[in-house]
Order: structure tokens, then sequence, then C-alpha cells
């Protein structure tokens, strides 16, 4: 869809599907879909990461002609 990891962050998303690679911290599937073949990013908040890191997405332009909503759906857990 034209989302792409900025690279100006010390963080990176991570695309999945069903459960993350770290035990017992992320969903086990996709919110728009609820199954665990539905994709979703996440990233990892332990280590190496530290307290004030950055994580950035960029999106392509997004034009609207009339009314237009955006959604984010976070999960935290862990």
């Amino acid at each position: 869809c034209g989302w792409s990891q900025d690279d100006d962050d010390e963080l990176d998303w991570e695309l999945a599907q069903g459960e993350t690679s770290s035990f017992m911290t992320g969903p086990k599937r996709d919110h728009t879909l609820g199954l665990p073949s539905g994709h979703f990013i996440h990233l990892e908040a332990s280590f190496p990461s530290v307290q004030g890191d950055r994580a950035r997405v960029a999106s392509p332009v997004l034009n609207s002609t009339g009314s237009c909503s955006f959604r984010f759906y976070y999960h935290m857990y862990g």
C-alpha cells in the first residue's frame, strides 16, 4: 500500500502474521480480519531498544475528495 519503514529512527517496525517472536507480547491475529493469516506491524520494545528510541513508518500522500478517516489500532501487552 505504499507504506515504508522510516530510516530516520532508532527502531524498526516489522510486518507480522500470527504470534510475534517475543513470547506472550503481541496479538495472535490482525484486527481487520480477526484471523491469524492477517498482517500487522509490530516492534520489539525490549533489548536492544532503550527509553527514548523512536520507530516511524511513512505513508504515501493521502488525498481525499470527500470525507475520509484513518484508523490506527494498537495492542499493548507484555
